[in-house]
């Protein structure tokens, strides 16, 4: 916008010298062939030097948002029985002591504890597993 309101500001100045030069060339008072070519060379570089002071701003912040699901409490025994063998696979010798389902019932979440180990585990209704994490 900046640069359209100066070289609009150069046009209106361009045009009155033209007309003034071509006013004095007709009186005899001027040559105007110099005073055109002086006056557009400085308008010229006028025009690229205010072309040059445009700041451009460019942002490479991305801000990225997730939102965890919301689970529900539920007994162990609502669950389906691929989550359940699967479970028992992989954590041997652990006990479930909380289950939470996803509020669309996708996937579950688990936490196991053996001795001082603990973990939150999760798992699709399909028995998959998703990811572990472990509390210390």
């Amino acid at each position: 916008m900046l640069f359209f309101s100066i070289l609009n500001a150069y046009l209106f100045v361009f045009i009155f010298w033209y007309g003034y030069f071509n006013y004095l060339y007709r009186q005899q008072q001027l040559n105007i062939l110099h005073m055109k070519n002086l006056f557009l060379t400085a308008a010229f570089v006028l025009a690229l030097s205010a072309n040059a002071n445009t700041i451009k701003y460019t942002s490479d912040i991305q801000k990225e948002v997730t939102q965890e699901k919301e689970y529900k409490k539920t007994e162990a025994s609502a669950l389906p029985a691929a989550v359940i063998k699967e479970i028992k696979e992989k954590y041997k010798g652990y006990t479930i002591s909380e289950v939470y389902v996803a509020a669309d019932g996708s996937d579950y979440k688990f936490i196991v504890s053996k001795d001082t180990d603990a973990a939150t585990v999760w798992y699709t209704a399909a028995g998959e597993f998703i990811k572990e994490e472990k509390k210390s």
